[in-house]
C-alpha cells in the first residue's frame, strides 16, 4: 500500500496542448479547461488524430498524470513520454503502453457466470454513466518540457475520443496516510418527489465521488511547507487529482478522482512536532 496523492503542486493551466486531429469546436486546447464539459474531441478514432503534446518551456516536476472524464472504450490503451526539452530528444521517462481499463474486480470476488468473471474488467454496461478518471502516478518526478501522449482506440463506438482533462502535477503524497475512520463514497443528487397515493417519482441525477479523513500525526513541518500552502492556494474552487493509494491497481479507477476541497475544519497541534491535518474532498462532475 502507497500513500495517498493529492495532485499538487498543480501544472495543468502552465502547459499548452497541441498535435494530433481535434474537432475545431472541441479542440486540444480544451484539455486544461474547466468546466469538464468544455471536452476535447478527436475528429476521428484514429491513432494519429487521438494524441496530443504538452509543452511549457520552463518545464515542470511531474509525477502524477490524469485521464479525467474520457470516454475511452474498453479496449483502448495510451502511452505517455516525458521529455526534458521541447523538441522531444531527451527522453525521461515511457509509460509504455498501458490499459484504460484494468482489472477491477480481485480474482474470487465475483460469481462463476458473471459477466466480468474471466476478465475481471468493466463490461460495457458498466460504464455507462461513468465519470472515468484514469490516474498515472511515475515511479519518480522528472523536470518536463514536454509531455507526449498517444491514445489507440481506433474501436471506439462513438467514433471518436473524448476527455475532459489531462491533469498535470507533481503530487503530494503524504508521509502518514489518514487514520482508520476515513470514509468515502457518493453524494447523493437524486431528487424523488411523491405523490398522494404514495408512489415515488425520481429525476436521477450525477452524484460526486467524496472522501474525508484525518491524518492524525502528520510532521509539522509537511502540514505547513504542503497541506496549509495546498489550502490556501486551492481555497474551494480550483480541482486537483486525488489518488487514495497509487498501489492499489485492482481499486484506483473507483478511489481516484478529480476533486475540489470541502472545508475540513481547522489544523491543530498534536503532539511536539506533530500536527493534526483534517481533509475534505469532493468530486469535480
Amino acid at each position: 500500500m502507497a500513500n495517498a496523492v493529492f495532485g499538487f503542486d498543480r501544472w495543468s493551466e502552465d502547459y499548452v496542448f497541441s498535435g494530433g486531429s481535434w474537432s475545431s469546436s472541441y479542440p486540444a486546447s480544451n484539455l486544461n479547461v474547466m468546466p469538464l464539459s468544455r471536452v476535447a474531441r478527436s475528429s476521428d478514432a484514429t491513432p494519429v488524430s487521438t494524441q496530443f503534446t504538452a509543452t511549457y518551456s520552463g518545464g515542470r516536476n511531474v509525477q502524477l498524470l490524469g485521464f479525467v472524464n474520457h470516454n475511452a472504450s474498453l479496449d483502448a490503451t495510451f502511452r505517455i513520454r516525458l521529455y526534458a526539452d521541447l523538441g522531444q530528444t531527451k527522453l525521461l521517462h515511457d509509460t509504455g503502453w498501458l490499459e484504460f481499463w484494468p482489472v477491477v474486480f480481485p480474482w474470487g470476488s465475483l460469481p462463476c457466470g458473471h459477466i466480468s468473471f474471466w476478465t475481471g474488467k468493466y463490461s460495457s454496461t458498466d460504464l455507462e454513466g461513468y465519470n472515468a478518471t484514469r490516474p498515472v502516478w511515475l515511479p519518480a518526478a522528472h523536470l518536463a518540457q514536454a509531455i507526449k501522449v498517444e491514445i489507440s482506440d481506433p474501436s471506439n463506438p462513438a467514433g471518436y475520443f473524448q476527455l475532459g482533462q489531462f491533469e498535470i502535477a507533481e503530487g503530494y503524497q503524504l508521509g502518514i496516510n489518514p487514520s482508520y475512520g476515513a470514509q468515502y463514497g457518493f453524494r447523493f443528487r437524486t431528487q424523488s418527489q411523491e405523490s398522494l397515493g404514495g408512489v415515488k417519482y425520481f429525476e436521477r441525477r450525477p452524484k460526486p465521488r467524496v472522501f474525508q479523513g484525518v491524518v492524525e500525526y502528520a510532521d509539522r513541518d509537511e502540514v505547513m511547507s504542503r497541506a496549509f500552502e495546498m489550502f490556501r492556494r486551492h481555497d474551494l474552487d480550483r480541482p486537483l487529482l486525488w489518488v487514495p493509494d497509487p498501489d492499489d491497481t485492482v481499486h484506483f479507477l473507483r478511489n481516484s478522482f478529480l476533486a475540489r476541497l470541502t472545508d475540513p475544519g481547522l489544523f491543530s497541534f498534536a503532539a511536539y512536532g506533530r500536527d493534526r491535518l483534517p481533509f475534505s474532498l469532493e468530486e469535480v462532475l
